[in-house]
């Protein structure tokens, strides 16, 4: 039932969660509604969220109102509900991470031992949910540190955080057959191989940093958009993709307002507020690692530090109006900006409820073809995607570029071994026919499987069905007895 570590707990969660619908009499009756209750976990996490962030705002600046606007603008942005109406990992780990923090605020006014432990707790299942959710961590730890000189509170946090390691990843490792301690330990701090294909420091991910933010924050990139490189070759300033840069323009402006409001109203912020500023900007700090190191425009990884930004503008702009220097025409950056984060994020979530799922009907095309003898050779194509999330269960399938990208060139040697143990039909979908020019980037450059090193498969392949998806079409092909 284990997962990676990236994601170790996840499976185990909906597990529960679907059990204990369960008992008051709630089943998925299929695939679609097997989901949709996954989706109900997300959305109760994410109701979660909003209320704590609420809460850490309200704490922060003794102001109502504020904290209702900081929570308002973080529930409508892009990222965030995008993620509260899906089944993807990030939002129940995001959720303990919340509670850890304020679970630290309490126990600390409290002077709770107890309830610091818990904190620790709290963030290491955080990061066994979701492995980035642990990097709000040294933030809690320094506040801990410098909150009333409690530095002696630390080492119950610390004792926390080990107690919920032990709680949250070995009875996982057991379950999945690690159970030596030289085998934990390596298997705790190893990243599955997937830094030598998507990580890596490099120039052109800094500058997409903007870009990434501005869209986790409001929808305004293009679905097609591949970066500085491919813009740059391919020439295509388009009108979305010139939205999309006035968009992160605009979102560095705002950021600029803020830091120039915090300078001015320095000195009149207190001891405490002090130490939620910097402590936010550390994990800024953190949180911008996995960002630059493996995607900035992933949006999974933007959920914990837009809530950090929030929180700090939060803290800035109560002691800025407090002081007397809210004048109306003063209050445009957040009004425009709060005014484009709820239309968008209520313009996107209404065309998503009422627009059907892309590609479903070819996901259930092929369902209705695969047996459970079959193999399907695959790839990160909208039908492949959507039949692995909704049929897992049915036909075997080998993911290519995964698989790809943990072991290279030996791809080859383990398919033609899957292929041989397969007693039914072996098919394809969104390899075969990809051209070269979409493989070499990804699969071929970082991942190291040559694009020709499937054309004796290519060769003898049969086109057997076309499959409907919302972009036109994609081909299901049929590996003949005497080609594998």
């Amino acid at each position: 039932m284990a997962a990676d570590n990236n994601h170790l707990l996840y499976f185990i969660d909906v597990y529960f969660w679907t059990r204990a619908l369960s008992l008051a009499g709630v089943i998925a009756g299929s695939p679609v509604a097997f989901v949709r209750i996954t989706q109900w976990m997300n959305a109760l996490a994410a109701s979660g969220c909003g209320a704590l962030l609420w809460i850490l705002c309200r704490w922060a600046t003794g102001s109502l109102a504020v904290g209702i606007v900081a929570a308002a603008a973080y529930a409508f942005s892009h990222a965030f509900i995008l993620h509260a109406t899906s089944t993807a990992e990030p939002m129940v780990g995001l959720f303990w991470s919340f509670l850890s923090v304020c679970v630290v605020v309490v126990g600390l006014a409290t002077s709770s031992r107890v309830l610091l432990i818990a904190a620790g707790v709290l963030l290491l299942l955080a990061m066994a949910t979701y492995e980035s959710m642990v990097l709000i961590g040294p933030a809690e730890l320094i506040l801990i540190c410098y909150w009333d000189d409690k530095r002696q509170f630390a080492q119950w946090f610390l004792a926390g955080c080990v107690l919920g390691a032990s709680i949250g990843y070995l009875p996982a490792y057991a379950m999945s057959g690690t159970t030596s301690p030289r085998a934990i330990l390596h298997r705790f701090f190893d990243m599955g191989g997937g830094e030598h294909v998507y990580g890596g420091f490099r120039l052109s991910k800094v500058f997409n940093l903007p870009l990434g933010f501005a869209n986790a924050v409001a929808p305004t990139l293009p679905h097609s958009y591949g970066g500085l490189r491919w813009l740059l070759i391919k020439n295509r300033f388009e009108q979305s993709t010139l939205l999309a840069l006035a968009a992160a323009i605009a979102m560095l402006g705002w950021i600029v307002w803020t830091l120039y409001r915090l300078v001015v109203v320095w000195s009149h912020l207190q001891h405490r507020q002090r130490l939620i500023l910097s402590c936010c900007a550390l994990a800024l700090v953190f949180d911008s690692f996995p960002l630059i190191f493996w995607d900035p425009l992933y949006d999974k990884l933007w959920l914990q530090p837009i809530a950090v930004v929030i929180l700090a503008w939060s803290v800035i702009f109560e002691v800025w109006r407090r002081h007397g220097r809210s004048r109306p025409m003063r209050l445009l950056p957040e009004t425009l900006l709060m005014s484009i984060i709820v239309v968008t994020g209520l313009m996107g979530a209404l065309r998503a409820h009422r627009s059907a799922t892309p590609c479903l009907d070819g996901a259930q095309e092929l369902a209705g073809i695969l047996r459970p003898n079959d193999l399907l050779l695959r790839g990160w194509d909208s039908i492949s995607l959507l039949y692995s999330s909704f049929w897992g269960h049915g036909a075997k399938t080998f993911d290519v570029p995964a698989v790809a990208s943990s072991s290279g060139p030996r791809t080859v040697q383990l398919l033609h071994d899957e292929i041989a143990r397969t007693r039914g039909n072996v098919y394809s979908l969104g390899i075969l026919d990809m051209p070269e020019n979409g493989w070499t980037p990804f699969i071929g450059d970082k991942a190291h499987l040559p694009y020709r090193s499937l054309d004796p498969i290519r060769t003898c392949a049969k086109r057997v069905a076309s499959l409907s998806c919302s972009d036109g079409t994609e081909t299901l092909w049929k590996l003949p007895s005497d080609c594998r």
